[in-house]
């Protein structure tokens, strides 16, 4: 682990009142870990996913990987480095504002159709530094 943060994330909104949470934010081996400090064990963590053993779905350990809104661009997050949390004000299609928690990771990725075999080969790195943002939302 290379980083670690912790901020108190809103579980629920009901009757006008917001419960919130402390939840923990990590990067490193694994790029991105979204972990519940209350729990023990793989119940901990709440991302990423974990088998029925407690181990991570992904054995080995997988990289994150997003794709472009338009299904052409594969953007695969293989380490991550340093994270940093923060809140962002976000429109919906109903032009509703309301505020969002995001992650941003700084790390090594790679970009393509196919960049999965890049962070998972024995050869050297061939990846560039990269970064991801992303919504926490319902976390």
């Amino acid at each position: 682990m290379w980083d670690l943060k912790a901020d108190d994330f809103t579980t629920s909104n009901s009757g006008g009142a917001a419960t919130t949470q402390t939840l923990l934010v990590a990067a490193g081996q694994l790029p991105f870990v979204l972990a519940d400090p209350t729990l023990s064990g793989p119940q901990a963590v709440l991302y990423p996913p974990s088998a029925a053993d407690g181990t991570f779905a992904g054995n080995p350990v997988q990289a994150l990987l997003m794709t472009s809104a338009d299904g052409q661009t594969n953007y695969l997050l293989c380490y991550g480095r340093a994270v940093a949390l923060g809140i962002i004000a976000a429109t919906d299609s109903n032009g509703n504002s309301t505020n969002k928690h995001i992650a941003v990771v700084v790390g090594r990725g790679a970009v393509g159709a196919r960049p999965a075999a890049r962070c998972l080969s024995s050869s050297p790195p061939p990846y560039g530094t990269g970064r991801a943002v992303g919504g926490l939302t319902g976390s």
